[in-house]
């Protein structure tokens, strides 16, 4: 008898993936595998039929999830292809942890 043809989609070790963050999916470039998941949706607590329809970024670093898309940054008005939360805006200098609760604070006097 011959051997079993191997199946391509099993995947017996997952193992590490370089590149991986856990914390921060697969990085934008890399291309979606057999089930797309946009982290911002799941991170939002959406529903599980939403986030799994698209990804975050497409390969060109364009954004694709609709709901980011339809976000304004209150910083710099960037929506659309470019749209990101104030977290990663780039005129951002406020460390996320004090963002939205001290951003008037921190930008006039110094707290404690």
């Amino acid at each position: 008898g011959s051997a079993p043809t191997p199946d391509p989609d099993a995947h017996p070790d997952p193992g590490p993936h370089p590149g991986l963050d856990p914390a921060l999916g697969p990085d934008p470039g890399a291309a979606p595998g057999p089930d797309p998941v946009c982290v911002f949706c799941r991170n939002n607590k959406e529903a599980v039929a939403l986030y799994t329809t698209h990804i975050l970024k497409g390969p060109d670093g364009r954004v694709l999830c609709p709901v980011l898309r339809r976000y304004t940054c209150p910083l710099c008005g960037a929506s659309g292809d470019n749209a990101h939360t104030i977290k990663y805006c780039p005129l951002s200098k406020v460390p996320a942890a004090r963002q939205l609760r001290h951003a008037r604070t921190a930008l006039g006097r110094k707290g404690r």
